[in-house]
């Protein structure tokens, strides 16, 4: 059983206790379809008349806030949706983010669960709209992560921080061939077969370092660490990118 609590307010004073839950919930305009509420009376008293409200108030312990999102708030997450979606590719995982952050900055004491409602209610209609496919987001970051001269593992990470699940990332990185992709890094940076000065203990040190720090085992760092600039170039243009 529900315990509730009666709120008098009358139209001289207000007791201070009650005055703090009138507060919380709202003023007269705002509090009428508030869920606490369960019942409303205005009568009339008198003489003098006074007219008053009692407030069937939930216990204490019940949620302030409702948890159905406003048609003020999908309109907003429909409208962000599409402005997100139209300057870049998101997955999931970042449009449900973006959506979460904004509306919890945008809307004033919005609960918890109104904010996970906006940012389900957004991926759902960015599914129905066919502007969310993380599938897709895979392949195309993957392209052109190995462009770039990432690694296997680095791209496999960054995927995946973007939430992107287990079975999409492997499906993706399968085909990324590491030693072509250890090439173009070295061509960036201008190591190995790239290198433009004299070649030391210590630059050789900072060269391996680099290729493990960026996800290249030993073996195929020290494969580009030591090719020639010729066989470096020759595999470029004889095995391009997939």
């Amino acid at each position: 059983m529900i315990h509730s609590n009666v709120v008098l307010e009358t139209a001289s004073t207000v007791d201070g206790v009650r005055r703090s839950a009138f507060d919380r919930l709202g003023r007269e305009r705002s509090i009428t379809n508030h869920p606490m509420i369960t019942k409303r009376i205005h009568c009339l008293r008198g003489p003098p008349c006074v007219k008053f409200s009692v407030m069937i108030l939930l216990s204490p312990n019940a949620p302030f806030m409702d948890e159905t999102p406003t048609s003020r708030m999908l309109s907003w997450a429909r409208n962000s949706t599409i402005y997100r979606l139209e300057r870049r590719m998101m997955t999931e995982k970042q449009l449900f983010d973006a959506i979460s952050k904004k509306a919890k900055q945008k809307f004033e004491d919005i609960s918890g669960a109104q904010i996970k409602a906006l940012a389900d209610f957004a991926v759902k209609f960015a599914y129905e709209l066919k502007v969310l496919d993380d599938v897709a987001f895979a392949e195309i970051s993957t392209r052109s992560a190995v462009r770039s001269g990432k690694s296997k593992k680095a791209i496999a990470f960054k995927l995946a921080s973007k939430g992107i699940n287990g079975e999409t990332v492997v499906a993706a990185v399968e085909e990324v061939d590491d030693l072509r992709s250890a090439v173009i890094f070295a061509r960036k940076r201008g190591f190995g077969p790239f290198r433009r000065g004299e070649l030391d203990e210590k630059r050789k040190a900072k060269e391996l370092a680099a290729f493990a720090r960026n996800g290249f085992s030993f073996s195929i760092g020290k494969r580009v660490f030591e090719m020639e600039r010729e066989d470096a170039e020759e595999m470029l243009e004889s095995n391009p990118a997939f």
